[in-house]
């Protein structure tokens, strides 16, 4: 009898929790993503396999815009970001904290982002939301790859971020704001 409740208490603690976040991603790739992503690779080869199906869902999406094709875009760009997102995901979980995969991963985005911003730049108003938000996971994983590449424990902060410390620093000390070296992009 108290194993039953037992089993029925885990059963509902598993329906609780809800779906897998990362099995209801892989649902939308295709099925050759899929298998590209199910073959157990080390994690620097996983890291590779994100990168490059990564890329090729850019390309598709650069490629459907030049077209003229904005849904086509949008849902390339959707399924960008997702890849993007499960790298990030894999990256935290899976490889260890300055490894070379984190490097790979952080440079292909800086040019996936450099990507993304010309296609921003040629998207009319209507149809930009997909790009930045493909254009936000990128840059949100990227952080993160450097983060943990690092390895320091000090997150990099956005440019933003460094400006509004700056400008709070000006208005508490204006002297000392100004001795203080400022960083040339």
């Amino acid at each position: 009898m108290q194993c039953l409740l037992v089993l029925a208490a885990a059963a509902v603690a598993v329906g609780a929790q809800g779906p897998d976040p990362h099995a209801e991603a892989l649902k939308k790739f295709s099925p050759e993503e899929q298998a590209a992503l199910a073959r157990p690779d080390d994690p620097r080869g996983r890291i590779k396999t994100y990168v490059q199906l990564a890329g090729e869902r850019l390309k598709r999406a650069r490629t459907t815009l030049a077209g003229d094709e904005s849904g086509g875009s949008a849902e390339q760009l959707a399924a960008y970001a997702l890849l993007v997102a499960d790298a990030g995901r894999f990256a935290a979980q899976r490889v260890p904290a300055r490894d070379r995969a984190h490097k790979m991963l952080e440079q292909a985005l800086r040019d996936h982002m450099r990507v993304l911003e010309t296609m921003r730049r040629e998207i009319s108003a209507l149809h930009v939301e997909p790009v930045e938000q493909a254009l936000a996971a990128a840059e949100r994983v990227r952080r993160q790859a450097l983060n943990t590449l690092l390895g320091d424990g000090q997150m990099i902060l956005q440019e933003r971020q460094e400006r509004q410390e700056r400008q709070e620093r000006q208005e508490r000390d204006p002297e000392a704001a100004d001795k203080s070296p400022v960083r040339q992009p």
